[in-house]
C-alpha cells in the first residue's frame, strides 16, 4: 500500500529518523550523524530510499542523498522533491 504524506518538513525529518531507527535497530539516531557511522550500509540505504519514494510519491536523486547522508540531509532531499 502506498501512503502519501503531505505534512511539512518537520514531519519528513521525523519519518526519516523513524525509518533509520527501525532499519538500524537503534533506539535513537542523532540527526547529524552519518548513516555509515550508525551501522548503515548500501542495501539498507537503498531500502530506505525506496520506502521514502513510495510513501511520498517522489523520485529521489541518489547523488543528492549521499552528499549529506544524515537524517537532516535525507529529509532535505525528500522535502525538495516534494516541492517540485
Amino acid at each position: 500500500m502506498t501512503m502519501r504524506i503531505t505534512d511539512g518538513h518537520a514531519a519528513v525529518v521525523d519519518r526519516v529518523a523513524e525509518l533509520w531507527r527501525g532499519m538500524l535497530n537503534r533506539a535513537e539516531v542523532p540527526h547529524d550523524r552519518h548513516f555509515a557511522e550508525l551501522g548503515g550500509d548500501s542495501l539498507l540505504l537503498l531500502s530506505i530510499i525506496t520506502r521514502l519514494e513510495e510513501e511520498y510519491g517522489v523520485e529521489l536523486d541518489v547523488e543528492a542523498v549521499v552528499e549529506d547522508l544524515t537524517v537532516n540531509g535525507m529529509a532535505g532531499v525528500v522535502s525538495a522533491a516534494k516541492a517540485q
